[in-house]
């Protein structure tokens, strides 16, 4: 179906049930898949290779012309495979004779303003966030994900299931201590369009995301009721701390909801959400970066992912910060390591551990002290004959004295 005053060229090849929009631009040397809907302002240029079911939003532009001084008109290419979704805006250019083709992957979303350049090859079931601009000649592998306004250099390579591909999370991944699985609720829109949100009934800025989506989605992942955690990442959610995520570890699975505009609608939140939960008080443009947070955070903890010596050193064990830490060179531009930290006498180490843990919480985060746990966990390590609030109460007295400690020569 065409719509008036769009301009098709009689030469392009444009399958069955495609929909273009008004004002389409779209150029001799194109084939377009069945199913697929282009709408307003549109361009595709010559070169285009277009999937089946693929959504083109409004003022995109698919094979465009590289951006490469080494481009000299030859003849190339750009695909875009079956059911991707190319949002508002975003610039997908062609190949050069580098390459020849520049190749989107199925399944996947390049969201509004990103920038896919001549020669790239991206996989199946990636994200592509706002704004991000992907240099000449990068891959990336499936099911890689990028947030927004990320920059990728030219010729670099993101391996699949980026998240899961690096550090300790690799690590686990590897043990087998976890598992996961990636959807998409756009693969549950309400129509052709890929349409998954909608304008707040009683008026509001921006847009929420309908629930027919999420229910849908969340329906297709076939998980047991018994040992489920569902979580939504909010403004208004429990703000995350080391206990929650330890009490998360007990789950047999965990369902985390992210979402992105204004939110969404309150019967998901009603009907399929346990507990909502924030990083911070602040605002970030989806719920993307606090599920990876929060991820990294659960598998740390598991079982066999990380030495348990190493985890109970660190900040938050203890229901203390961590105590600061040094190594060579002993002196450096004049700063040096305290000297009970080299000499080897590992009584007066733990002490000086234990005290320093007790200084960087009363001088970086007073607020835990609020808890009484903070003191029980003190008093089973400590071993002097003064008391604990005693002890306290001289190193706050060492602090307020000393405005600005940067050196670290303090010992106990």
């Amino acid at each position: 179906m065409f719509k008036e005053m769009s301009f098709v060229h009689p030469e392009a090849k444009i399958g069955a049930n495609v929909e273009i929009g008004p004002f389409v631009y779209i150029d001799k040397d194109v084939e377009i898949g069945d199913g697929t809907v282009v709408m307003s302002h549109a361009t595709i240029l010559s070169g285009a290779r277009i999937g089946k079911n693929v959504t083109i939003f409004p003022n995109a532009v698919i094979s465009a012309v590289p951006q490469d001084l080494k481009f000299r008109g030859e003849v190339t290419t750009a695909v875009v495979g079956d059911n991707t979704t190319v949002r508002e805006c975003v610039t997908i250019n062609r190949g050069t004779a580098s390459k020849g083709t520049t190749i989107v992957g199925s399944n996947c979303l390049l969201m509004a303003y990103s920038h896919i350049a001549h020669d790239c090859k991206l996989g199946d079931n990636i994200i592509i966030g706002n704004a991000s601009q992907i240099a000449g000649e990068v891959v990336i592998d499936d099911y890689a994900i990028l947030s927004g306004s990320v920059l990728v250099h030219q010729f670099s390579h993101i391996g699949a299931h980026a998240f899961f591909n690096t550090s300790i999370v690799k690590k686990g991944f590897e043990k087998q201590a976890f598992s996961y699985t990636l959807k998409n609720f756009r693969e549950h829109a309400v129509n052709n369009y890929g349409q998954v949100d909608d304008a707040p009934y009683g008026g509001g800025a921006g847009m929420l995301l309908r629930p027919e989506p999420i229910f849908d989605a969340y329906k297709a992942l076939n998980i047991p009721e018994n040992g489920k955690k569902v979580l939504f990442f909010s403004p208004k959610g429990k703000k995350i701390d080391h206990k929650y995520i330890l009490d998360l570890t007990k789950y047999e699975n965990i369902v985390l909801i992210c979402g992105h505009y204004e939110g969404v609608d309150q019967r998901v939140l009603d009907s399929l959400v346990d507990e909502e939960v924030s990083l911070g008080d602040f605002v970030l443009s989806g719920g993307e970066i606090p599920a990876m947070a929060l991820m990294d955070a659960i598998i740390r903890q598991l079982d066999g992912v990380i030495k348990k010596d190493s985890l109970q050193e660190e900040s938050f064990t203890e229901s203390l910060l961590e105590y600061r830490q040094y190594t060579r060179p002993a002196v450096y531009r004049g700063m040096m390591v305290p000297e009970v930290l080299t000499s080897g006498n590992h009584k007066e180490i733990e002490k000086f551990k234990l005290m320093d843990s007790i200084r960087e919480t009363l001088k970086c985060r007073p607020d835990l002290f609020d808890n009484p746990e903070c003191y029980r966990k003190i008093s089973e390590r400590y071993q002097g004959k003064e008391s604990i609030e005693s002890l306290i109460n001289k190193i706050k007295r060492e602090l307020n004295d000393v405005s600005d400690n940067k050196n670290g020569t303090n010992t106990y």
